[in-house]
């Protein structure tokens, strides 16, 4: 197992894989998958038939993986953007800082029990061969009945999802991926048909939905167009608005013939709808969410790689109590919830988790921003250090990368995270009051460097209560975030009060409205509380509209200040800098750019010159 990385290693890493001369090593080629491991596996192209433009389509290929790497996917390509369009340094290429570790799984054996499964040509009577697949998960995990092992999905569409409990270890594990030159799509949820619908009072439609096992939370055209949910708060539970509450335009519900709102049972109920503008109902195909892809309980050691996952419930993936699981080269689309939580993906004591090389995008539950998650981790991190690697995350109402209960030593590296509410968010207990176990307190040794948050409300949210408790302080350590770009972010890294104070360098803010913003709460605060509590900045660059704004309190108290400003009375940010960063289209600096050489050394360990943004180590 990977144990937590201390300084001491970090620098063997930085000293390791980085020439002194500031380059990075030579990555494979595009869609080369590094020298994989043994077995067929996942698969770098596009998306399948059908697939929606946009938020579906996964684009092809990519750099699948570092020379010497250890993959049970053989070439498995990268889910995000390819080579030519992934638009920022990947972790250990030239210029860039040192690659996302490996795994420690061993490759996977020859001789491991394998059992695919199918849509052309299957049967659950048969042997579950390459040639004669199984039809459903559940009869290829009768036959696989213990690690190692590896289920193997041939190309075509799924519905149906999995329950997982295979404990392995790092060299007995069991595998969850596609065959060689497949992508398999899993979808979670129900068809409905444009001409299962009806017309309905006031311009509505409905179709009837009592033939389903699941109350839907979710619910798109088939390409992928999410229709907004339409709830009320009854008895202080989201729930299902009555017919007459869909006013706007790409909306829906679920209520009875009568229009009278109905939850839980299905029977009986019709999904209303108010089409989306321009929408032709009768001749659309829908999805209505019902359920997520695998849910693994103690299964250490899960690999899950090569899949891609459609209109899921609750969650497209949720881990409980598995530690080095490995989820990689992989897309995550449409994820919905009602009156709980929407994540992607649900990592629950996934301590060694590695997350790379996935797209994933929209997720949204009825409340909105504030629980709606991508990849989020609970109560993990104190055994083995987490790694989050070249994802793209996007098209969000909530946050890429987020954590609750006592996560910590997470690493969120090389990640193009855009178009989204929040990139990153810290650790947040959220159960103070209910008397939880000590590591449900706490949190912090985020190590967030190198990745691209464009178009986001807000990049790093660090969370504000982290001290809120005695218990919790003993658990609390600062995070750094350096060499990342925030553009066209409004606010590139708040800052609360009761938070425990980060550690900024190098990071460039470009065409946001504030940079570093305050957020002090109930109290009136200024920057000199933070500096007085470890807050430690310095070697920024700054493009944006304001450098430092401060929210002293809830009453409005707030102030804009330029570098220059905050520098004259409150002495902060040494080292930063200004005015035109000089950078090219990919935000590479050019070469009369003042980011070259002007960022602080000792964020990378060993190095003698550094840049500010994504390409710390270019000459």
């Amino acid at each position: 197992m990977r144990r937590r990385m201390t300084q001491a290693a970090w620098c063997a890493v930085v000293c390791a894989s980085v020439a002194a001369c500031g380059g990075g090593t030579e990555p494979d080629p595009p869609g080369s998958g590094g020298s994989g491991g043994s077995g067929a596996g996942g698969v770098g192209g596009g998306a399948p038939d059908g697939g929606a433009a946009g938020a579906d389509a996964s684009m092809a290929g990519g750099a699948g993986g570092t020379a010497g790497s250890v993959s049970p996917g053989g070439a498995a390509g990268t889910a995000g953007s390819s080579a030519d369009d992934w638009p920022l340094p990947r972790p250990g290429s030239p210029g860039a800082g040192p690659a996302c570790p490996e795994p420690d799984h061993r490759a996977v054996g020859t001789d491991w029990p394998e059992a695919f499964v199918g849509v052309e040509g299957c049967d659950d009577t048969g042997a579950g061969s390459r040639d004669q697949p199984f039809c459903s998960f559940d009869r290829a995990l009768e036959a696989l009945d213990r690690a190692p092992a590896v289920l193997t999905l041939k190309e075509g569409v799924y519905r149906q999802g999995m329950t997982v409990n295979r404990r392995g270890t790092a060299e007995a594990y069991f595998v969850i991926r596609a065959e060689e030159g497949a992508r398999p799509v899993v979808l979670g949820s129900a068809a409905i048909r444009g001409a299962d619908f009806e017309p309905a009072q006031a311009g509505l439609w409905r179709a009837d939905v009592s033939g389903l096992a699941n109350d839907p939370t979710g619910f798109w055209t088939s390409a992928g167009q999410r229709v907004l949910h339409e709830m009320e708060t009854r008895d202080g539970v989201r729930s299902h608005a009555p017919a007459s509450e869909l006013v706007d335009a790409g909306t829906w519900t679920k209520a009875d013939a009568d229009g009278n709102a109905c939850d839980g049972d299905n029977a009986g109920c019709y999904l209303y709808l108010r089409p989306p503008s321009g929408l032709d109902v009768p001749s659309t195909d829908f999805e209505a969410s019902q359920h997520g892809f695998v849910y693994a309980n103690g299964s250490d050691y899960l690999w899950i790689e090569g899949v891609e996952t459609r209109f899921t419930q609750s969650s497209a993936i949720f881990t409980e109590n598995a530690s080095n699981v490995v989820i990689q080269d992989s897309s995550f689309a449409h994820n919905a919830n009602g009156n709980d939580n929407s994540y992607n993906l649900r990592l629950w004591g996934a301590d060694g988790a590695i997350v790379r090389r996935n797209r994933v995008s929209d997720s949204r539950y009825w409340g909105g921003a504030v629980n709606s998650h991508g990849i989020t981790f609970m109560v993990t991190g104190e055994d083995a250090d987490i790694w989050v690697c070249e994802n793209e995350v996007f098209d969000g109402v909530g946050t890429a990368v987020s954590t609750k209960n006592g996560s910590s030593h997470i690493h969120v590296v090389g990640n193009y995270i855009h178009d989204i509410a929040d990139g990153v968010h810290t650790a947040d207990h959220r159960c103070d009051w209910r008397g939880c176990d000590e590591r449900d307190f706490g949190g912090g040794a985020y190590d967030i460097r190198e990745n691209l948050f464009l178009r986001c409300d807000t990049g790093v949210q660090i969370s504000d209560r982290a001290l809120e408790r005695a218990e919790a302080e003993r658990n609390v350590w600062p995070s750094k975030i350096y060499n990342n770009a925030f553009v066209d972010t409004a606010r590139g890294v708040v800052v609360p009060r009761l938070g425990t104070q980060p550690w900024l360098r190098n990071n460039l803010f470009l065409r946001g409205k504030s940079g570093i913003y305050f957020q002090a709460g109930g109290t009136t605060t200024w920057p000199d509380y933070y500096f007085a509590q470890g807050f430690d900045s310095g070697f920024n660059f700054f493009a944006g509209e304001h450098a430092i704004y401060v929210y002293a309190n809830w009453s409005g108290t707030e102030r804009a200040m330029s570098l220059s400003e905050y520098r004259s009375e409150y002495s902060g940010e040494a080292g930063s800098l200004s005015g035109d960063p000089g950078v090219e289209a990919d935000y590479s600096p050019s070469d009369a750019s003042p980011l070259l050489g002007a960022g602080d050394a000792t964020a990378y360990p060993g190095q003698q010159r550094v840049n500010i943004g994504l390409f710390p180590l270019a000459n």
